[in-house]
């Protein structure tokens, strides 16, 4: 039990090192980056926690993302709908799986769908085989344009090995499809004690 709570620890401390690292390279300012830090931290502790109320095991990816939006509502109108299978993750997927929807959602609220009065959030997701796939699709937008920069959340997903990922920037909104090997919680999302990217 030491040894296992031990290596946890570690792994968590780890995680959040990570997270600091990744978000001092696009903040702007004290403020944001304490705003989006603590954010971050917040989302990792509630999925620990709701984690911990269920014995230690994965969360469904519904759960992940509905709990998201939920936390969001305060902020604003967040107006969505979600389809899709009954998806039961692993603890690492719910934890790597957890800190991307924040990232996700977030960027909604911030640049997206929920910053506008109009906005929409539309998820399908469904399985292929041992593939998870998910369409992500914003609307509501007028003259929405790519990004400068790689945000926190596409750099997340791209350290899942053999994740696929399709985007498309359109005047009304972002359209989003990737699909992730349901077994990709059997390995970290790439954190390590070196992690700067």
């Amino acid at each position: 039990v030491t040894a296992e709570l031990d290596h946890r620890v570690k792994n968590l401390v780890t995680v959040i090192l990570a997270t600091a690292r990744i978000t001092a390279t696009s903040a702007e300012s004290v403020e944001q980056y304490t705003d989006e830090f603590c954010d971050r931290l917040q989302s990792m502790a509630r999925v620990y926690n709701k984690m911990s109320a269920n014995g230690w095991q994965g969360l469904t990816f519904r759960e992940l993302l509905e709990d998201e939006l939920v936390q969001m509502s305060g902020r604003g109108a967040v107006r969505y709908s979600l389809k899709g299978d009954h998806v039961a993750l692993s603890l690492k997927a719910t934890k790597d799986g957890g800190m991307i929807l924040h990232e996700l959602v977030s960027n909604a609220v911030k640049h997206g769908c929920f910053s506008r009065p109009g906005g929409q959030l539309d998820v399908e997701w469904r399985l292929k085989g041992d593939v998870l796939c998910i369409e992500w699709v914003e609307s509501g937008l007028t003259g929405l344009v790519p990004p400068e920069k790689i945000g926190f959340g596409m750099k997340l997903l791209s350290m899942i090995p053999d994740v696929t990922i399709q985007k498309e920037y359109c005047d009304t909104g972002l359209k989003l499809r990737y699909c992730i090997p349901i077994t990709f919680g059997n390995g970290d999302i790439g954190f390590d004690e070196t992690s700067r990217i």
